[in-house]
C-alpha cells in the first residue's frame, strides 16, 4: 500500500487534470486570444454604431391650477388628474394628426409624456424625437394645439408655461460603445481562454513522467528539462536562437548532466542488445530529434568511445546548424548515395567534442530511395569497423517513411517525445513501427520538459533521473523496472 501511495506522489494520478501544462497552452495562445477578442470587440462597437439612434427631448413646465380660490393642495391634486388625462389626450389619433397638419408632416412621430413634479402643482410635458429641432417642433405645437382639444380632459384647469422650451443641445441617450465593446472583449476572451484550456485538458498527450511510464510502449530514458535557446532579451527580440550544445559553457549543468545520463544509460542498453548503430528520431517536427542526436553522440564520445554522427534527415538538414557550420556547405553525402563522390572527406572532425561526423546541408525528394540503396548499406558496412557507435539523425516519422527505412538497416532505435505535443495512442503507432517485432528500441527521451511550476522551474533537484529530485524510493523503483525489462 504504501509504494502504490509512493508511486502515485512521484507520478500523479492517471485521471488527474496537469492543471500547469493546461494554463502553459493557453499562454501559448495568448496571441490568438488577444486578437480574436480584439476583432470581437471591433465587431460589437461597429453593431453598436450602426444601431445606434439618437434621441432628443425637448420639455416644457407647466403650472396647474384650478381656480383662483383652489388651495396650493387641491391645485397637487388637480395636476396629478390633469396629468393622467393630459397623457391621454397625448397618445390620442386626433392631437397627433393636430400637430402633424400643424407641422405639415405625414404622421407624428416623436414620443410624448406628462408627470407631474411630486409635491407640487407642476406638470413636466416632454416630447423625444430622432432630432432636437423635431423634438423642439413637436412639442411647440402641442402647445399650440392642445387649448382646442383639451376641454373634456382638463375642464376649466388652467395650465400657464413657467417657462418657454427650448432646442435640445444633446442626445438624451449619449453614444457609448466602449462600454459594449470591453464586454464584448472580455466575453470573447474568456470563452477563448475556456475553449483552449478544454482543449488541452482533453488532449491524450504525454504531460509528465508517468504518463511515459503509464501510455509509452517503451521505457523513459531520461527527461530533458526546457532549455532556454534565447540567452538574452536582445536575442529573443531579434529571434535569435542559440545552439543547445553541452560544449557550450552557456549550458545549464542540469541539461549537460541529464545528456551524460542519457549516453550513459543508451551505451549500457546497446552493448545488451549488441548493437553500434542507433537510430534518432521522432513522430513530428519541432521535438528536439536533432539537438537530442548531437548531444547524445557528444554525451556518448565523452564516455571515451569513438563516435560518428550521420545526419540523415535528407528532407531538412539541420545538424551542421546545430554545430554552428551554417556557413559551409555538405553535400559529399547525398553525391556518394547518388554516385557522384567517394569516401574522402566525408567524414570530419568536431574538434570541441571529439565526434566525427557527416554532415549534409542538401535536402533530397528521393531520401527513401537513397536510404533503401545498396550504396547507404556500404556506407555503414565499411564505416562499422571502424567507431564503437554510430549515431543516425533522422526525418520525423509522421511526414516521411524514412525512419521506417533506417528501422530496418540499423541495429537500434531511440524516440524523442516533446512533452504535451503528440497525442499518446499516435506515439504508440510509431513506437510499434520501429519495433517491428524485433524490439530494437532503447527507449525514449522525454524532452522540452516544463515541471515544478508555470515557467518550468524545479522545486528542487533536476527532476530527470534517480537521485535527483525523487528520492531513494525512486531509484529503487527505476533500478526495478530496468531490470524487468532486461531479463
Amino acid at each position: 500500500m504504501d509504494q502504490e501511495i509512493n508511486e502515485s506522489s512521484i507520478y500523479g494520478s492517471s485521471r488527474a487534470i496537469d492543471y500547469m501544462s493546461v494554463v502553459r497552452d493557453v499562454l501559448r495562445n495568448w496571441l490568438v486570444i488577444v486578437l480574436i477578442s480584439l476583432a470581437v470587440s471591433l465587431a460589437a462597437g461597429a453593431f453598436t454604431i450602426m444601431r445606434y439612434s439618437p434621441r432628443y427631448t425637448s420639455s416644457v413646465t407647466l403650472v396647474v391650477q384650478g381656480n383662483s380660490r383652489s388651495s396650493v393642495f387641491n391645485n397637487s391634486v388637480t395636476a396629478k388628474t390633469v396629468s393622467t388625462n393630459f397623457s391621454a389626450l397625448l397618445e390620442s389619433d386626433i392631437m397627433k394628426k393636430a400637430v402633424a397638419r400643424d407641422l405639415g408632416m405625414k404622421s407624428f412621430s416623436g414620443s410624448t409624456s406628462a408627470n407631474v413634479i411630486s409635491g407640487t402643482n407642476l406638470m413636466q410635458l416632454s416630447v423625444t424625437a430622432g432630432s432636437s429641432k423635431l423634438a423642439f417642433e413637436e412639442l411647440s405645437s402641442i402647445l399650440r394645439c392642445y387649448p382646442e382639444y383639451s376641454s373634456e380632459a382638463i375642464g376649466n384647469v388652467i395650465l400657464q408655461t413657467l417657462e418657454a422650451p427650448t432646442v435640445p443641445t444633446s442626445p438624451n441617450n449619449a453614444l457609448n460603445f466602449l462600454r459594449p465593446m470591453m464586454m464584448a472583449f472580455v466575453a470573447a476572451a474568456v470563452l477563448l481562454i475556456a475553449l483552449f484550456a478544454l482543449i488541452s485538458a482533453s488532449r491524450d498527450t504525454i504531460r509528465n513522467e508517468g504518463d511515459v511510464e503509464r501510455k509509452l510502449d517503451t521505457r523513459l530514458l531520461v527527461s530533458i528539462a526546457h532549455e532556454e535557446k534565447y540567452k538574452t532579451i536582445g536575442a529573443r527580440i531579434r529571434k535569435k536562437k542559440t545552439s543547445i550544445l553541452i560544449t557550450d559553457s552557456s549550458v545549464s549543468f542540469r541539461y549537460v548532466e541529464t545528456i551524460r545520463k542519457l549516453a550513459h544509460r543508451v551505451i549500457e542498453r546497446m552493448e545488451k542488445k549488441g548493437a553500434k548503430t542507433i537510430l534518432v528520431t521522432s513522430v513530428m517536427e519541432d521535438e528536439g530529434k536533432s539537438t537530442v542526436a548531437v548531444n547524445l553522440a557528444m554525451g556518448m564520445a565523452q564516455e571515451n568511445k569513438k563516435v560518428l554522427l550521420i545526419d540523415c534527415d535528407f528532407r531538412k538538414p539541420s545538424l551542421y546548424k546545430i554545430m554552428n557550420r551554417g556557413n559551409e556547405k555538405f553535400e559529399k553525402l547525398g553525391k556518394l548515395l547518388h554516385g557522384e563522390n567517394t569516401l574522402k572527406g566525408l567524414v570530419i572532425k568536431d574538434p570541441s567534442s571529439n565526434l566525427s561526423v557527416i554532415l549534409n546541408s542538401q535536402p533530397f525528394r528521393n531520401s527513401t530511395e537513397l536510404i533503401a540503396s545498396d550504396r547507404f548499406k556500404m556506407l555503414l558496412n565499411v564505416l562499422k569497423p571502424k567507431f564503437d557507435y554510430i549515431v543516425v539523425d533522422t526525418s520525423p516519422m509522421a511526414l516521411v517513411p524514412d525512419a521506417e527505412e533506417f528501422a530496418g538497416i540499423l541495429d537500434s532505435s531511440l524516440i524523442v517525445v516533446r512533452q504535451h505535443l503528440i497525442e499518446a495512442s499516435v506515439i504508440n503507432d510509431y513506437i510499434d513501427v520501429l519495433n517491428a517485432g524485433h524490439h530494437k528500441m532503447v527507449g525514449c527521451v522525454f524532452n522540452n520538459v516544463y515541471s515544478g511550476g508555470l515557467f518550468g522551474r524545479q522545486s528542487g533537484g533536476y527532476g530527470y533521473g534517480y537521485g535527483y529530485g525523487y528520492g531513494s524510493h525512486y531509484e529503487k523503483n527505476y533500478e526495478k523496472n530496468y531490470a524487468r525489462q532486461n531479463s
